[in-house]
């Protein structure tokens, strides 16, 4: 077991032989992690190597399966991150967790607001709010909205919320991630003051500099177990990234990047841009590459970088200046344009502009390809699973298969899965930004390398990065930016890490890089090939989670469980009957709901069907009743106005869409106009009256059957059959699950966002509408008051109920008929036992809650 702290220090922290699995396979192994009181202890390890698992297990994130915990004295057990946080333990996690639209004051007084007199005191708080950010030299209106500040500042406000705490344990986990060399200097002097309060702090980063400037001892994780710790001083770089990857010391380079020295052999212009200008944040800035050559981008954090490649891919707007793309002119409007002249852009953030996290790795892999992976409209899974076997092996992309999900993987393996999304286009150009932000030392490794490889088989690349060691020694030419503007061109030999920092201003917190002799000391292990280098790879669960298939299968179970029952129990359930009742009773819910789930993939909400069905059975009887239109004959007046209704109702839908995108209205503030104004129009257009006729070439779509089958029943399954399949085997299917995924990721690959919305609400009113057909010829009689009222209510419930994720990013066509004969067959069961319907709409409200529950359960 590894050896508890020096003995100068006083113990506040004893974690001892904890144990951790997850589906029988250990996470955790006998760890041991042990912090003193006012210590700035280095937690490190490779992504998987258990860091994440034992804070967890700290913080009440997960319960330990064995081991001990012993915190100030006293054995420790927290049920949950609050109670960890109430009894001392404080987390400021890399992804900011805090309430955008509250002011700075709200968020750091969040959960202990003062009081006095029983109501709030706003002075005592903004005082202490003011207090706290001045610890960080930041003079800000702590009154202001927390999203009106940038992201740096975010991260400086929740590190002054974790504070406020009066935390005896502040966990940082990537801290500086958001941060400038200044922020980076200011934080590190709040840490000391923190220190010197008697406060400790477990830092963890897989920025080495970061940590043997600030970290008094480090404690060492591979592979589950803590394998080495001591203190900073006594453990060199070579020999803590040798400890990290199991390796031994002499195998690690004396290279500061698996970059080592590179000579590029560069060919003809790529790029030239000359005087991009783009809003406050961009002026005048230039810029080339050429072909076989890497380009970097060098500067401070807001000094343009990335303002200035997403101009060159399109994802921004070109206020002024030129761009040519191999000699010729070259004016991207969106980002497709820029990925069909064969630039490709992998973004800073892969998880908020990346990654699709609930698609498989497939998917991801081959999002901005899928366009020449289909055959009207249909995509070529074969060729599909060709492609992407191919470029697992060939970047050693570590997953369980191509149909694992991509946030499963390490995040290592998912930078290689959107490095791969690229290469199989086969681009020109290959902008990096960030590429080994937030990756661990051997992965890093490995993207260098092939970044390397890529560019010497004659790719150009652009690169953005704010380790200078990766622009020093991977790039062929740098150009540094400073607060907009071109600061420096630097090439060859004078590409130097004083050059740079000269340039950009920057007086660095620690010497970046460098340890005391003035030589480079490695952040990562390798040699010269992607082989060399390793990570650890998850190891499959071979036994059948039972939990998880119950989960997935839930919604059809509970049909099932239901069928049963009522066979048992319930008289006359097992009838052609009692089947075309109940199948009857939910097919208007379920056309409704084809249209609603695909709006609902999309990560929106439509409220106006049933407005929409209105207008549809408001419309369709003008005119076949010849109150609108003369024609003579009966089957075309019905077939000019049933296509006309539904017609109508399609474009309100679509009209709903152009809403959402081109003002960027949120879908339920946005479809909540037609819901009110809908109604409103058909009552408009038949004056308020009812509607009634007798036509029986209309009313066989409500009341007709077809060999036996209800015609309606016919309609809802053919609608059914059509939408699922859309949905797995078509782009336009794939297109709508990647925009409910991660919205900014499928831009950035190319689809065409706003177009794809605004069919989708098309297609929803265009459901609506045949609905609402199906509705007045059913009652054989259109009312504008009642056709549709409620749908809307209905079709989500059914939604939720089947299955569908309301946030966007996974549907199920077949879970939402499920849902809705869920939800009949339990009112039917009630009402046939006696109970009132009052009480089964209780009980579908219930049902509903379980079915978000259930949604939850499966995703964690």
């Amino acid at each position: 077991m590894v050896k508890s702290a020096s003995p100068e220090l006083k113990a506040l922290l004893d974690m001892s032989d904890i144990g951790k699995s997850f589906a029988g396979i250990p996470a955790l192994k006998n760890a041991s992690l042990h912090v003193g009181a006012g210590e700035v202890h280095a937690l490190v390890g490779q992504n998987g190597a258990g860091k994440s698992t034992l804070i967890k297990v700290l913080t009440g994130y997960v319960k330990r399966d064995k081991g001990d915990i012993m915190f100030d004295g006293a054995p420790f057990e927290a049920r949950s991150p609050q109670d960890a946080q109430s009894k001392g333990i404080s987390t400021i996690y890399q992804e900011i967790n805090l309430v955008p639209y509250r002011s700075i004051t709200e968020n750091i007084c969040l959960g202990r607001e003062q009081r006095r007199f029983g109501i709030l005191d706003w002075n005592s708080m903004h005082e202490e709010a003011r207090a706290l950010m001045g610890r960080f030299k930041i003079d800000i209106d702590v009154r202001k909205p927390l999203l009106s500040f940038n992201t740096a500042t975010q991260q400086m406000v929740a590190i002054a919320r974790s504070i406020g705490f009066k935390a005896k344990l502040v966990i940082m986990d990537e801290p500086t991630s958001s941060l400038d060399e200044r922020e980076v200097k200011v934080l590190f002097d709040v840490i000391n003051q923190l220190k010197a309060s008697g406060i400790s702090v477990i830092f963890v980063s897989h920025k080495l500099d970061e940590l043997y400037a600030v970290c008094d001892r480090v404690t060492i994780m591979r592979d589950g177990q803590t394998v080495k710790t001591g203190t900073m001083k006594a453990i060199s770089k070579i020999e803590l990234v040798a400890s990290m990857l199991g390796r031994d010391i002499a195998q690690v380079s004396k290279h500061a990047t698996a970059f080592g020295d590179r000579k590029g052999q560069t060919g003809e212009l790529i790029l030239d841009a000359e005087n991009l200008s783009a809003g406050h944040k961009v002026h005048d800035v230039s810029l080339s590459v050429k072909r076989g050559e890497i380009v970097g981008l060098a500067g401070l954090l807001g000094a343009g970088r990335t303002e200035t490649v997403r101009m060159v891919f399109g994802a921004d707007k070109i206020r002024s200046g030129t761009l040519k793309l191999a000699d010729k002119p070259f004016a991207p409007q969106q980002p497709i344009d820029a990925i069909q002249a064969g630039i490709g852009f992998s973004s800073e953030d892969r998880k908020l502009e990346g990654i699709i996290p609930d698609m498989s790795v497939a998917e991801n892999l081959t999002l901005a390809l899928m366009p020449q992976l289909t055959k009207a409209g249909i995509v070529d899974n074969e060729q599909q699973r060709k492609i992407v076997e191919k470029f697992i092996a060939r970047l050693g992309i570590k997953c369980s298969g191509p149909d694992q999900r991509i946030r499963e993987l390490s995040g290592g393996n998912q930078q290689k899965v959107l490095l791969a999304r690229w290469l199989a286009m086969n681009p020109k150009l290959l902008i990096l930004d960030e590429p080994t932000r937030g990756i661990d030392v051997g992965a890093k490794a490995e993207i260098q390398t092939i970044v390397k490889e890529l560019a010497d088989q004659g790719l150009g690349v652009l690169m953005i990065s704010s380790e200078l060691e990766e622009v020093i020694e991977g790039s062929d030419r740098v150009f540094v930016l400073r607060d907009g503007r071109n600061a420096a061109e630097l090439v060859g030999k004078k590409i130097t890490e004083a050059a740079v920092m000269a340039a950009d201003g920057a007086n660095g917190p620690f010497p970046n890089g460098r340890d005391g002799d003035g030589a480079w000391r490695p952040s990562w292990a390798g040699g010269k090939c992607m082989s060399n280098v390793t990570t650890p790879e998850l190891p499959a669960a071979k036994s059948l989670d039972i939990a998880s298939l119950l989960l997935k299968n839930a919604s059809l179970l509970a049909l099932l469980a239901l069928i049963v029952f009522n066979i048992l129990f319930t008289n006359h359930f097992v009838s052609i009957q009692t089947l075309n009742v109940n199948l009857t009773q939910v097919a208007t819910i379920v056309i409704v709901g084809v249209g609603m789930t695909l709006v609902i993939a999309t990560g929106g909400i439509d409220l106006s069907v049933g407005s929409m069905m209105a207008i549809a059975g408001a419309i369709a009887p003008l005119i076949f009743l010849g109150t609108a239109v003369k024609i003579g004959e009966i089957h075309l007046a019905v077939a000019v106005g049933m296509i006309a209704a539904i017609v109508v109702a399609g474009a309100f839908g679509w009209f709903n869409g152009w809403l959402i995108t081109r003002f960027r209205i949120q879908p339920i503030i946005a479809t909540l106009v037609l819901f009110i104004a809908g109604r409103g129009i058909a009552q408009v257009s038949t004056n308020g009256n009812l509607q009634p006729f007798k036509v029986p070439q209309f009313q066989w779509i409500g009341l007709g059957r077809w060999f036996g089958v209800p015609v309606q029943v016919v309609i809802m399954i053919l609608l059914v059959i059509a939408a699922a399949w859309v949905l797995k085997r078509s782009l336009f299917g794939r297109q709508i699950l990647a925009i409910g995924g991660n919205e900014n990721a499928a831009r950035l690959s190319g689809i065409p966002v706003a177009s794809v919305k605004r069919w989708v609400y098309c297609i929803s009113g265009l459901c609506s509408g045949v609905a609402g057909l199906v509705v007045i010829a059913i009652n054989s009689s259109s009312d504008a008051n009642l056709v549709g009222l409620g749908m809307e209510l209905d079709a989500i419930a059914a939604v939720a109920v089947g299955g569908t994720v309301l946030n966007g990013g996974r549907a199920t066509i077949t879970g939402t008929l499920i849902g809705a004969l869920i939800i009949q067959l339990v009112r039917y069961t009630l009402l046939s036992n006696g109970v009132p319907d009052d009480v089964a709409k209780l009980v579908k409200a219930l049902l509903i809650v379980v079915a978000v529950w259930l949604q939850r359960q499966g995703r964690s």
